[in-house]
């Protein structure tokens, strides 16, 4: 098939996946359509070429979307990771000759990355994204605004992600932390910081207060995430913020009680902290 254009106002995924599921096509595919089970509505699709469609020499496509999902947990193939997932985006996304352009403007949307955080869903009440990226000479993209936002964090972030540098490649998150409850920290901070137990220190440690005008800094391959023994002085994992009201436990049991409440350790709680935060490479 030579120089051709499509054009299709509506595509209902979940109608088109069980279609699509029937067709004999190969197994992993049948998996990646079983276990991702993409839904959502896609709109105003448009998409021309030039030359063969299996190798066009120019392309172009663009589309818009609405409550877009799809889930986490199909295993990439020979590794141990998986792949990421998400629920109700909407959006609209513009690709021409190996480069593109997103943009999210979603509500109550998720974000889900098994592997990288204890609790892997990460829940916004607002989500809105600029991206570009580009495939040549290899997959680089660029996060020129992102603002996340939720009843415990917001957060207004720049950076991308380019596939150099390392197996998983090298990341640049960069911006401010406008708030953040103290006792949802543990959320956002990756599992390869410190592993389970640290994580579970900060989710039975901090008992409650907040953290306002916090920054961000981030950048360095992930392999060598989060650079405690980086000889790169560039490479930096840091987050700062001031702390108000903060209430901690520093030796706690991670225990609870018959009503879901932490039992205190051994050690007094300190409350009404006022302080300044300092997350660096493995240290706090």
């Amino acid at each position: 098939l030579n120089d051709g254009s499509i054009n299709v106002a509506l595509i209902d995924l979940n109608a088109i996946t069980k279609f699509v599921a029937q067709m004999p096509l190969p197994e992993t595919v049948k998996n990646i359509l079983k276990v991702g089970q993409p839904r959502g509505l896609i709109e105003n699709f448009r998409a021309s070429w030039t030359g063969p469609i299996q190798a066009p020499v120019n392309y172009e496509a663009s589309a818009q979307f609405d409550a877009l999902s799809f889930n986490d947990t199909i295993p990439l193939p020979d590794s141990d990771w998986q792949t990421p997932g998400f629920r109700n985006l909407s959006g609209k996304v513009e690709i021409e000759n190996g480069e593109g352009e997103l943009i999210l403007d979603a509500r109550s949307a998720t974000l889900s990355f098994p592997g990288i955080f204890v609790e892997k869903n990460l829940d916004f009440d607002e989500l809105k994204l600029e991206a570009e990226w580009t495939i040549n000479p290899h997959f680089d993209i660029q996060f020129k605004k992102v603002v996340a936002s939720n009843a415990y964090a917001s957060a207004n972030i720049y950076g991308g992600w380019s596939a150099v540098g390392g197996p998983v490649g090298t990341l640049e998150v960069r911006g401010d932390l406008h708030y953040m409850q103290a006792n949802e920290v543990h959320r956002y901070i990756p599992i390869v910081a410190g592993g389970k137990s640290t994580n579970d220190w900060l989710r039975t440690a901090l008992r409650s207060g907040i953290a306002r005008n916090g920054k961000v800094n981030l950048y360095g391959p992930l392999h060598l995430f989060p650079y405690a023994k980086s000889e790169n002085p560039e490479h930096i994992f840091q987050i700062t913020a001031h702390a108000e009201g903060l209430e901690l436990d520093y030796v706690p049991t991670g225990k609870v009680d018959e009503k879901g409440q932490y039992i205190p350790g051994e050690w007094p709680i300190i409350s009404d902290i006022h302080a300044f935060l300092d997350f660096k490479g493995m240290g706090f």
